[in-house]
C-alpha cells in the first residue's frame, strides 16, 4: 500500500470515528435533556411540578427586581366533576382532570406565562410583567372559560354554578410582596379565602 493510500485509509477511519462520536454525543445530549425534563414533570399529569415552579418563580422574581417590573402569581383550584361526568374513578380521575384543566388553561395564556402544579389539586400561574390588575383581568377571563368548558352550558345557568366551582387567589410583586416566600404565602392565603367564600370568587388585595 502506498503512503497516499495509507493516509486515505486512516482519514476514512477517522471520519467514521468522528461520525460515531457525533452520533453518540447527540444521543447522550437527548438523554440528558429527557432526564432534566422528567425531573420537572409530574408523572401523572405531565404538567410542570412544584420544583419547576420554585425555580422559575425565583428566576422571574430576580428579573422583575432587576428591571423594575411587575410579577404576579395566581393559584387556581377547580372542583372536579363527578365520576359520572368523567367516566373514571379515584386517582386516575383526579390526574386526568388536572391534566385536561392544565392543557386548557395553558392554551389560553401568553407564551411568556408559566403554568405548573402548585400541589396535586392546585395550579399555579406565573405572570411576568403583569401587575395585580392585569392578573385579575386574566383570571376573570380564565374563570369564565373554564366554567363554560366544564359545564358545557350557559355560565349563567344555576346548574353550572352548582356542579362546578373555581377558586382563585392572586398576589403580586411589589404590590403585595417583596420576596418569593411572601408571594407564595399571600397567594395561598388568598386561595383559601376564595375557597371559603361563595363559589367562583377571585381573591386578591385590591378586591377584598
Amino acid at each position: 500500500m502506498s503512503e497516499v493510500d495509507r493516509l486515505r485509509d486512516e482519514n476514512s477511519k477517522l471520519k467514521t470515528k468522528l461520525k460515531n462520536l457525533t452520533t453518540a454525543y447527540s444521543s447522550l445530549k437527548k438523554m440528558n435533556k429527557d432526564l432534566m425534563e422528567n425531573i420537572f414533570i409530574d408523572e401523572n399529569t405531565r404538567l410542570y411540578n412544584s420544583r419547576y415552579l420554585n425555580i422559575r418563580l425565583d428566576e422571574e422574581m430576580k428579573r422583575a427586581k432587576r428591571y423594575n417590573q411587575f410579577l404576579s402569581l395566581v393559584l387556581v383550584s377547580v372542583t372536579s366533576p363527578s365520576e359520572e361526568q368523567l367516566g373514571q374513578t379515584s386517582e386516575e380521575r383526579g390526574s386526568m382532570f388536572m391534566k385536561k384543566l392544565g392543557e386548557f388553561i395553558k392554551a389560553n395564556l401568553r407564551d411568556t406565562d408559566i403554568l405548573s402544579l402548585y400541589n396535586e389539586d392546585v395550579l399555579a400561574l406565573i405572570l411576568p410583567e403583569t401587575n395585580i390588575e392585569g392578573a385579575v383581568c386574566l383570571s376573570e377571563r380564565l374563570k369564565d372559560q373554564v366554567l363554560f368548558a366544564l359545564s358545557g352550558i350557559d355560565l349563567e345557568s344555576t346548574t353550572a354554578k352548582k356542579n362546578i366551582s373555581i377558586s382563585i387567589g392572586i398576589t403580586s410583586y411589589p404590590t403585595d410582596a417583596r420576596v418569593i416566600d411572601e408571594l407564595i404565602k399571600n397567594a395561598s392565603h388568598m386561595l383559601e379565602c376564595s375557597r371559603g367564600s361563595e363559589n367562583n370568587t377571585i381573591y386578591c388585595s385590591i378586591m377584598n
